[in-house]
């Protein structure tokens, strides 16, 4: 008869304790994010903001994309496969694809390399929200206080004049250390960042062209 005390050795070891909310080293915090995320080769991100509207399917390890990109000035389709790019422009029906030389400068935007990067290099700090259950997964809410420069640079813009210095940027990881959601009030509205199917399946080919 197994004694309690080899009972006790075998049974389950009990999960690991939620963090509590508060405050947490911002350097930890983004290697940990820049680890977790590097470890992806692809996501979509869905980036909507009063300025611009962007969706993008990327994979990083082959720098690869499909781009939709809505601004004031432009209504893009983008396809870069390496160091290979293509454009369409939405707005003309049956327009061809046409090979550049480069991608439009707003593209980077949609990248999450990009956005943390500016958000690590202005942050002042960071602290740990609530955990919560949402659709299954445990989502834990970040509260980074960053530079307003910082933070609108990640939409290519400069901050307005008369605004705050800083930028207060939600951003909700999964049980993974993935981020599902970035969200941050800017002058004329609110910017909102959606990251979608990391590590799904993409193919990116190179569209016709004329």
């Amino acid at each position: 008869m197994a004694s309690a005390g080899a009972s006790s050795a075998s049974s389950s070891p009990s999960p690991s304790p939620t963090p509590p909310p508060g405050p947490v080293d911002t350097r930890r915090f983004f290697t940990d994010l820049r680890a977790q995320v590097d470890a992806q080769d692809s996501v979509r991100v869905a980036l909507e903001s009063p300025y611009e509207s962007i969706f993008a399917e990327l994979q990083p390890s082959t720098n690869s994309a499909r781009i939709t990109l809505h601004d004031p000035d432009q209504w893009l389709n983008v396809v870069i496969i390496g160091k290979r790019y293509w454009t369409n422009d939405e707005e003309k029906s049956g327009a061809p694809w046409i090979p550049v030389a480069q991608p439009p400068g707003a593209v980077q935007e949609a990248l999450p390399a990009y956005q943390f990067e500016q958000w690590r290099s202005g942050a002042r700090s960071v602290t740990r929200g609530q955990t919560e259950t949402v659709e299954g997964h445990q989502i834990t809410s970040y509260s980074i206080v960053v530079k307003a420069e910082q933070a609108y640079q990640v939409l290519g813009l400069q901050p307005p004049t008369s605004g705050p210095p800083t930028v207060t940027v939600l951003l909700r990881l999964d049980e993974r250390g993935l981020p599902t959601r970035a969200t941050a009030a800017v002058e004329d509205g609110s910017l909102d960042i959606e990251y979608i199917d990391w590590g799904a399946p993409i193919e990116v080919v190179a569209p016709p062209v004329g």
